[in-house]
């Protein structure tokens, strides 16, 4: 009986990290013409043919190549910071960061339901002196310190990378 709680926890874990990555296949394959309306609003993270490695948000795809606001570059003189046009040819393979919210929500507040759920269990008898006033003060900062961290972890089972390879357009 005691050993039901901490094998349900893990059980709805289980079920509730492959529902978050259930869907759409980590690695896809996309012509050109069918870039634009996956990737456009989106931090991208991709390989330039000189070597340098540059990540930002894609402003909008276009026959030429693909505007990009860079955020962060490996080479500042190859490419600097700002919005520019990458060319189509440099473009092979790139990486798609896309973040959903249910995680975001549902771990913090489970992992708050429980920490209030213990703090009730225990209920502090009254305390005198210093005690009155140190106690509620660190169940508070421990549930609040549960919360972020909790948020946190929500935030890494939401993260979605998924790679996009470039292919030839049929003629």
């Amino acid at each position: 009986m005691r050993h039901r709680l901490p094998i349900v926890l893990v059980a709805l874990l289980a079920m509730s990290r492959s529902l978050l990555w259930a869907g759409e296949p980590r690695q896809l394959q996309l012509k050109w013409s069918e870039l634009g309306p996956r990737i456009e609003d989106r931090k991208v993270a991709l390989v330039l043919p000189g070597g340098t490695y540059v990540e930002g948000k894609v402003q909008r795809v276009v026959l030429d190549g693909m505007w990009l606001r860079v955020s962060k570059t490996s080479d500042r003189q190859a490419q600097p910071k700002g919005s520019h046009l990458i060319p189509r040819p440099s473009v092979s393979m790139l990486q798609v960061t896309d973040y959903r919210k249910l995680a975001r929500l549902l771990v913090p507040a489970g992992a708050l339901a429980a920490a209030a759920g213990i703090v009730a269990a225990n209920h502090p008898d009254l305390y005198e002196g210093p005690l009155v006033v140190i106690v509620p003060a660190v169940t508070a900062a421990g549930i609040v310190g549960v919360g972020v961290g909790a948020y946190f972890a929500g935030k890494r089972l939401d993260k979605r990378i998924i790679e996009i390879h470039i292919v030839a357009e049929d003629r």
